[in-house]
């Protein structure tokens, strides 16, 4: 297993970690190209700790998308007398 591990991007079709990390993004939005998605779930299969590390970086994307969504709020515009009190106050108007 050793082997396979520092030989995988050697061999045809296969990634090594270092590539997969690269592709981790496109590959969670659904846009890698065919063969490298194949490159992808190929070393995904074969290999634990990146399996483990894309279920851990999917979690923290989700998480910070919800987080993200949490503070868009739709905030009432301010009113137009207030805006025109801190013009007069800095000098403005």
């Amino acid at each position: 297993m050793l082997w396979l591990k520092k030989n995988m991007g050697k061999l045809p079709l296969m990634m090594d970690c270092r590539e997969h990390d690269a592709f981790i993004d496109d590959y969670l939005d659904d846009a890698l190209p065919f063969k490298d998605r194949v490159k992808f779930e190929l070393h995904i299969k074969m290999c634990p700790a990146c399996r483990a590390y894309l279920d851990a970086y999917r979690r923290a994307r989700e998480m910070a998308k919800g987080a993200a969504e949490d503070f868009a709020v739709e905030r009432p515009p301010m009113p137009e007398g207030l805006i025109e009190a801190i013009l007069k106050t800095k000098g403005a108007i």
